[in-house]
């Protein structure tokens, strides 16, 4: 039984040292890869530092350019806000004064109308009617005229053809 112990004892032993042996060696590639890493990251921290101030320079230079714009679209906004009330001013002048012409507009064409209409009216009294009057006065005249000269009776076709006129 010591003999098994013994065997199990060295072993065990024999194990950690070989587990020992593994352990030194991985952390030595451990250390061979952090050294190369050390030296690949010395290589690129300068770039990267160039590359933080690059990019800080652009985000001030950006950053002012951006108050810049946004100064300027404010005043622009501004601007328009003040042009838009007066040009909605101007519209509204321009409306209502529209309104007021299209007043007077139609009043001067009432006015018109009523002055053509009482033309028309002085016209027919003042030169129709008395055209018409001279003219009956003449038909009159005319129709005893002819029967002074002719003093025949008329015929029967003549009479009944003038009475018809009459129905």
């Amino acid at each position: 039984m010591n003999n098994t112990l013994l065997t199990l004892l060295v072993l065990a032993v024999g194990m950690i040292a070989i587990s020992l042996t593994v352990q030194a060696l991985v952390l030595y590639g451990i250390y061979k890869k952090s050294l190369d890493l050390h030296v690949k990251l010395n290589d690129f921290l300068p770039k990267a530092e160039t590359l933080l101030r690059t990019t800080e320079k652009s985000v001030a230079d950006t950053r002012h350019e951006i108050l810049t714009i946004t100064m300027q679209a404010n005043e622009l906004l501004s601007t328009a806000k003040g042009h838009m009330a007066r040009a909605d001013v101007a519209l509204t002048d321009v409306g209502e004064r529209a309104k007021i012409h299209m007043a007077k507009a139609e009043l001067v064409l009432d006015d018109t109308l009523n002055k053509v209409h009482s033309t028309v009216n002085t016209v027919h009294k003042g030169i129709l009617t008395p055209i018409r009057e001279v003219t009956g006065v003449a038909a009159g005249l005319r129709a005893a005229f002819s029967s002074l000269v002719t003093s025949q009776r008329p015929s029967v076709t003549h009479a009944t053809q003038d009475e018809e006129m009459f129905i």
